[in-house]
């Protein structure tokens, strides 16, 4: 079994895919255009999955690029809901923007490859994150 751990800093919220598209009217003609956090977030996301993969490599971890894979999400929100006493954030908001950034970081092909998702969610009001967890091996194999 291959396991990589990755932690990206910040606010998970800016990892929902809501966020990463913005919409506008120029001289008539509707267009898409990625915003300017999630532009922020990429870049965040993608050094930290090159740091985590170049320290992998450098203990001799590698991943096989078309084997499927488990993905382990857990957010670490910095606001706190007192009306339902948990962290506030949608548990589901960075999973395609981490799935893309996986994707990205050229450890798996194709995003199809995620075999098995895991989400949770926790407060931290002074480190709010998003760590992840990828492993693939024997389990995800079947």
């Amino acid at each position: 079994m291959t396991a990589l751990m990755i932690v990206i800093p910040g606010n998970p919220g800016l990892a929902s895919a809501n966020r990463s598209r913005r919409y506008a009217v120029h001289g008539g003609r509707a267009m898409s255009y990625q915003s300017a956090e999630s532009k922020t977030w990429r870049a965040i996301a993608d050094e930290a999955f090159r740091e985590a993969i170049r320290k992998a490599q450098d203990v001799n971890v590698y991943f096989r690029p078309y084997a499927p894979i488990e993905v382990h999400v857990k957010s670490w929100w910095p606001r706190w809901s007192k009306k339902y006493q948990q962290p506030l954030g949608d548990v589901d908001n960075p999973d395609k923007q981490v799935n893309d950034a996986i994707k990205r970081s050229g450890l798996i092909n194709d995003d199809v490859l995620v075999a098995k998702m895991v989400m949770e969610k926790g407060y931290d009001k002074h480190n709010p994150r998003i760590e992840v967890t990828v492993v693939q091996g024997d389990a995800c194999d079947e």
